[in-house]
């Protein structure tokens, strides 16, 4: 997962432009290709100074669900909130949220 990281290392007034990005809401989507190759990016504008680098964690792989669906955690809640659209969000809409027993699902963010 690109994050925003805090290296001592790397001087981010002196990162050549090949380097940098625009900070928007797409940064951690562009910086991929320039981690890839540098190992780091930096993202700026008028008013931001960040260094983007990958994160491992674990969504830092394709999501792949196998076997049946247990509903009994997601049974014990009348109302969801799923915040962003992924690969998880969009698996279980898909297939345990037709089974669920509750009565109110919630989407958050403008991916949906």
């Amino acid at each position: 997962m690109i994050v925003i990281a805090h290296d001592e290392s790397i001087d981010i007034d002196k990162v050549p432009d090949d380097m940098c990005i625009d900070y928007e809401p797409d940064m951690f989507f562009k910086a991929r290709i320039f981690i890839a190759k540098y190992g780091y990016a930096v993202a700026k504008d008028a008013d931001h100074r960040v260094i983007l680098k990958n994160e491992n964690n674990i969504y830092a792989h394709t999501y792949c669900y196998s076997g049946g669906v247990d509903m009994w955690f997601l049974d014990q809640y009348d109302c969801i909130f799923l915040h962003g659209c992924n690969e998880f969000s969009v698996e279980l809409c898909q297939s345990a949220l037709r089974l669920w027993k509750g009565n109110r699902l919630v989407l958050v963010g403008s991916a949906w």
